[in-house]
């Protein structure tokens, strides 16, 4: 029988069922009433606990709650407990190719990315943290509850950066799931070649938001197109509003 949710009081789980609500390591720490609806707190706990959460434990499991059949936070422990992993590393343009660094391109970018996930399989994604698109994808990614690897470059990528830029930057780096330094020492052109190799051998498949030109950009393609790495392209959704003159 495929595994799923069962009511505590309907005696329909079977032997070796675990027990998910309130008071278990599992439990929703957000109550309906004192922090929102039952959709808020669900939509919580998928945002802010789920994402790390180990539910290897729970594969294959049965689960146990007081909700079922409304909708529950064990809803979504099932489904990340039984999915197939899927990682997707993003590669992309910075802000001086995509329009410069206002809050509008910032914000486009974030809609691109989450339209994208949120249909996409993915179970982790890996964002090369840069500028533009790629803290876009990972900021996504947080949003939508999928763990990222944030694949820092090289040690201090953000010394050159503006203060506003470097508290972003410190502020996802606080939310990933898992922060990997390629490469030690201070800044070198080869290390973000090595960094864009490392993301592209790590995934299943890479989202660009590429325009074609040379650079680091065009670099991490081509490196994917060698190992036959797929390739989703993603550029036309963030082209096409100035194409046909409509306003982002």
């Amino acid at each position: 029988m495929k595994p799923r949710v069962h009511n505590m009081r309907a005696n329909t789980a079977p032997e070796g069922a675990i027990y998910c609500g309130r008071g278990s390591k599992w439990g929703n720490p957000f109550r309906i009433g004192e922090h929102g609806t039952r959709a808020q707190v669900i939509d919580r706990f998928r945002v802010e606990v789920l994402p790390k959460l180990d539910v290897r434990p729970l594969r294959g499991k049965h689960l146990v709650c007081f909700c079922e059949p409304k909708p529950c936070h064990c809803d979504w422990i099932l489904r990340k407990a039984n999915e197939t992993p899927f990682v997707i590393a993003a590669t992309g343009h910075r802000p001086n190719k995509l329009g410069g660094y206002g809050e509008d391109v910032q914000r486009r970018l974030f809609t691109i990315a989450r339209n994208y996930l949120g249909l996409s399989l993915a179970t982790r994604t890996i964002s090369g943290m840069a500028l533009g698109w790629d803290q876009a994808f990972a900021e996504a990614s947080y949003d939508l509850g999928i763990p990222f690897t944030a694949a820092v470059p090289f040690d201090g990528q953000d010394r050159m950066w503006l203060d506003d830029s470097r508290t972003h930057y410190h502020w996802l780096l606080k939310r990933a799931a898992e922060v990997r330094v390629i490469s030690s020492g201070a800044y070198a052109p080869a290390k973000m070649q090595r960094r864009n190799v490392w993301m592209v051998n790590m995934a299943d498949r890479v989202c660009a938001l590429w325009d074609g030109s040379p650079g680091g950009t065009g670099n991490c393609v081509a490196h994917a197109n060698a190992v036959g790495t797929p390739i989703d392209y993603v550029w036309w959704d963030f082209a096409r509003p100035h194409i046909d003159g409509v306003r982002p």
